[in-house]
């Protein structure tokens, strides 16, 4: 077909999904599609788009904007892929391309669900479709959090960069496979040196790391000392000996209290999770976690609490 002159195609797009390593190639995906042309189609300009590797929760693909810009310069009539998924996973973002297909006259067309853009009920379907796509995203996000907070709450180590002071060694909790804060000696003795050094009624986080530059106590990793970095070592549980007194100073901010208070034995560090960052005249805590560890503090209730207080 020719619109204004030029010649209309039809547009083949497959993806392949980096949420699983054993997804459809995107060969076999377009070789589906082929199997849908009708003879003049399989005469005619056939445009394949492809986009290996990435995740349809969003449009931000290579293959797939080329595809659409093909589209809003008229030179494609009909576009086929192999399942409504690899189009997008995301329904506000497919009834936006609907919308796209209908103002350009471009029929769309599912291999796998048999079913087309060419009649108002085939369009009803893909809508229905496109919303399950989404549910089942959704729900995959739900399990991922549930699970991360679940292991949170059991105390395991969940990633991310490790406190100054900690490397981690490979352990076993509750027949789990995970990672425990092991203490480095050589940082943590400066780790201690930055509590007690701070706890005194006079210093103020200047003159802390003035103190630290003056005794050439270089930070063993991660580049030089800064105020920021100092202020972050001080107010991370995770160098607590929590004790009974570490339990009512997160009582007292509204926090949410995992662990029970014989956990805090004086022994073990602490991790909170959620939003850890406040203003300092906000004293409801109430969307961090707090979570006895499995790894043993470093630094004493008192001088900690000190700390926080100043």
């Amino acid at each position: 077909e020719e619109k204004g002159g030029v010649l209309m195609a039809v547009a083949i797009y497959a993806r392949q999904s980096i949420e699983k390593d054993n997804s459809m190639s995107c060969e076999t995906q377009i070789d589906r599609c082929i199997r849908k042309l009708t003879f003049e189609e399989s005469e005619g300009k056939i445009l394949k788009f492809v986009d290996e590797g990435c995740t349809g929760a969003n449009t931000d693909r290579e293959g797939f904007q080329k595809m659409m810009r093909k589209i809003e310069q008229g030179k494609i009539r009909k576009v086929i892929t192999y399942r409504l998924d690899r189009i997008s996973r995301s329904l506000s973002d497919f009834i936006s391309i609907l919308t796209t297909f209908r103002q350009y006259g471009v029929e769309f067309i599912s291999t796998q669900e048999a079913f087309d853009t060419g009649s108002p009920y085939g369009e009803l379907i893909v809508k229905i479709l496109a919303v399950f796509s989404e549910f089942e995203r959704n729900s995959i996000i739900q399990r991922v959090t549930q699970a991360y907070e679940h292991r949170s709450e059991m105390g395991l180590y969940m990633g991310g960069r490790k406190p100054y002071g900690f490397d981690l060694e490979p352990t076993v909790i509750n027949n789990i496979k995970t990672k425990r804060l092991k203490p480095i000696s050589d940082e943590i003795e400066q780790v201690k040196y930055i509590y007690d050094t701070y706890a005194v009624e006079q210093v103020s986080l200047g003159r802390l790391h003035k103190n630290l530059i003056e005794n050439e106590m270089k930070p063993l990793s991660s580049g030089g000392w800064t105020t920021a970095k100092l202020s972050t070592i001080i107010k991370n549980p995770i160098y607590v000996k929590a004790d009974s007194r570490v339990y009512e100073y997160f009582q007292l901010h509204n926090a949410q209290i995992i662990s029970s208070p014989e956990a805090f034995d004086g022994i073990h560090g602490i991790q909170m999770y959620g939003v850890t960052k406040h203003e300092a005249d906000n004293s409801d805590w109430s969307d961090i976690k707090v979570v006895v560890m499995t790894h043993e503090g470093i630094v004493e209730s008192d001088t900690w609490l000190k700390c926080q207080q100043k």
